[in-house]
């Protein structure tokens, strides 16, 4: 994480010299992604629990998901090198989403980890499928953003933060229609790694 952090450093001198800022993800090499909105870094492949070997397609409940984040930070997945890989976070309550009688709930929400790189960062738009493989052609010129990013799946991510109001249940986000809701932890969903 040191090369990530000098280069992050580097990064934040340099654009001490310019006039204006924009949010973008860029590309630091050896499959990291970096918001420079919120200082964070993705990982790539947005299904390493498949390719990584460590589940069958990828979909798990949410204690999986977290055993899945374990295995990578105490090195039985490869890690990079890297520690402190977590699952994204959702903020609570968040009054941008359509169902704030939830808490978080509904579409629009701005605040999560995920919504934000949804609709800010690939340009994903409300009940819009950006992932789905017959469209991928047609989305790699309109969405440049998303080309950063292997295998992501037009479903829901797990994110690991719990529901305050029911801790049974836990966050999510589904990059097929920009909605996040809270769902029991027994449901199979998606993990996307993500790096402080």
């Amino acid at each position: 994480m040191k090369r990530i952090m000098t280069f992050l450093a580097c990064l934040s001198i340099l654009s001490g010299f310019t006039t204006y800022s924009y949010a973008t993800l860029m590309d630091i090499g050896g499959g990291f992604i970096y918001d420079d909105d919120r200082n964070i870094t993705w990982f790539y492949d947005a299904n390493y629990a498949y390719t990584s070997g460590w589940d069958l397609d990828g979909r798990m409940t949410w204690d999986e998901a977290n055993s899945f984040i374990t295995a990578i930070n105490t090195g039985v997945i490869d890690n990079f090198g890297y520690t402190g890989w977590r699952l994204p976070v959702t903020i609570q309550p968040d009054a941008s989403c359509s169902r704030f009688d939830m808490g978080s709930a509904g579409i629009n929400c701005r605040l999560s980890e995920m919504a934000h790189l949804f609709y800010f960062e690939i340009g994903g738009l409300t009940d819009s499928y950006i992932v789905s493989d017959s469209e991928r052609e047609a989305i790699a010129q309109s969405v440049p953003y998303l080309n950063l990013f292997i295998n992501f799946q037009p479903y829901e991510y797990w994110s690991g933060t719990e529901y305050a109001s029911d801790t049974n249940k836990s966050w999510d986000f589904a990059f097929n229609d920009g909605s996040q809701y809270s769902n029991t932890k027994d449901h199979h969903f998606f993990a996307l790694l993500v790096h402080f």
